[in-house]
This record gives structure tokens, sequence and C-alpha cells, in this order.
């Protein structure tokens, strides 16, 4: 029995996984239900093969998995953030009057997007006119980065941060939290873009001029990226636009700017086959 139990090849005693083996075989035998058993002097199954396979096969699960908890959260921040899937660097129509704006916005992506940058935070001003192209170029801005980073990435208007920032009369415990929340996210997320400064011709609010500084200042302090379009014919007239205050808070950046040029981009407006300017 000893004998048997030693499995004594050669004087050796068997494996453990020998052993294993061995068992398998017999109640493969005994259920009449197994594959046949196979002679003794078959060779076994390498260990070290074995654990090598298992280890491929659960890291290609842990990827795929890790993947799609990626996948989910980058949705998420999609909705949240406002950035559209539509507009993106390789979907959008380049010419001549947008090229060296989309290349400031495609070059600011890559120095800070790139596996170990440590580049010192910028700001990237955009400026146009009305239907140039300013929040499209911010979502094709908004999404690379999202999809590169898988962080908390936001678009929102400038009208939208000044709500954020200020008390409501009557507002209720909720209301006042949601607000909240709001504020800190946008100071702290990774890149926020604020779209539409100085909307239909006009200069920053009153407000605006406290709100978009704190902002800027904040993400400054956090060393974070901002990007923000304003609607000017040219970037010379930025300072006018927005004041001395804003314009000082600006300048806690190092900035990228640049001006998408043309007429607007947007579609004629047309009825009964007729184009309305």
């Amino acid at each position: 029995m000893a004998d048997e139990r030693d499995g004594a090849k050669g004087g050796m005693p068997e494996s453990g996984i020998e052993q294993l083996m061995g068992e398998i075989r017999k109640i493969s035998a005994q259920s009449g239900r197994g594959a046949p058993v196979e002679d003794d002097s078959a060779p076994l199954p390498d260990p070290a093969l074995m654990r090598r396979e298992e280890t491929h096969h659960a890291t290609e699960i842990l990827k795929e998995r890790r993947e799609r908890i990626r996948q989910d959260q980058i949705a998420r921040i999609m909705k949240s953030g406002g950035i559209s899937p539509d507009y993106t660097f390789d979907t959008i129509a380049v010419d001549m009057a947008n090229q060296a704006a989309v290349q400031t916005a495609r070059t600011f992506c890559l120095a800070h997007l790139a596996g170990n940058s440590k580049s010192e935070p910028e700001l990237l001003l955009i400026s146009g006119l009305s239907g140039t192209g300013k929040s499209v170029l911010a979502n094709c801005v908004a999404y690379e980065w999202l999809q590169h980073r898988a962080r908390d990435t936001i678009i929102i208007s400038a009208g939208r941060l000044e709500k954020l920032r200020y008390f409501v009369p009557n507002e209720d415990g909720e209301s006042l939290r949601r607000r909240q929340e709001g504020w800190r996210r946008c100071i702290a997320c990774d890149l926020l873009v604020i779209d539409g400064l100085c909307e239909n011709g006009m200069g920053l609010t009153v407000f605006q001029q406290k709100v978009v500084p704190e902002c800027v200042r904040s993400r400054r302090e956090r060393g974070l990226c901002t990007m923000i379009t304003i609607t000017l014919p040219s970037i010379r007239t930025l300072h006018q636009a927005v004041g001395d205050y804003t314009f000082e808070s600006l300048k806690c950046y190092r900035v990228a700017a640049a001006e998408l040029l043309g007429r607007s981009r947007r579609p004629d407006l047309t009825a009964n086959g007729v184009v309305i300017a």
C-alpha cells in the first residue's frame, strides 16, 4: 500500500500534481462518463505552462473589464460635461481660415496629453465671430482630452458659470447644494472649457468680471489647464472686452491663443427655397 501511494517510480515519490492526475483517472474510470483512462506512461501537462496560460487568460479578462469601466466612465463624463461625440479633430472640416486655430488647439492637447508630460498648466484662448466654429473647436479639445485621460472634463457657458457662483433669492437647500457642487467641480475638473465669453457682442457682466477671474485663478493654483472661447473679431481687443481684472487674471497662465477667421460656418437659413440673410 505504501508503494502504491508513493507511486515509487525509480524509488521517487509522486508529486502532488501526479497524485491529483491519478485520482482523476480513477474517478473517470469508475464513473464510466469520463474520457478514456490514459496510460500512466503518458506525459503530464507542464504545471508551469498551465500557470502561464491561466495568468494570460486572467490578464486578458482584467484588461477587458478595465476598458469597459473606462468607457462607461467616459460616457458618464460626456453626458454630464456637455461633450458631444459628433465633433472631433478627425471629423471636423478644416479650411484655410480655421487651419491655424485648429492646429493651435491640437498642439495644446498634444503638449498636455503626453504620457509623462510635466508641462506647465496652460490657458487656451480661441476668439472669433459668431458661427466661426468656436464651440465646435472647444468640443474637439474636450473630447480629445477626455478620451486620453478619462478624467472629469466640462464645457460650460459663461452665463451658466456665473449662475453657479452667486446666491439665488428663495433658493432651497437642495438647489444650493447642487449649485455649490457644480462650482467645486468646475474649479477642480481636469479640463474646464468656458465657452462663449462676450456672446452677442456684449462685454462681460459685472458678475462675470468677478466669477471668471475667481475660477481661472483657482484652477491655476491647482495646476489645471483651462480653455476659453470668446466672441471677438480680433484677440487684440481682448483687454477692452473683458476688463482690467479679468485680463490681469488671465496673465497667471501661460497663454496659447488663436483666431477663427472668416464668415459664419453655420448652414444658411432657408424658407421656401430662398436663403434668408
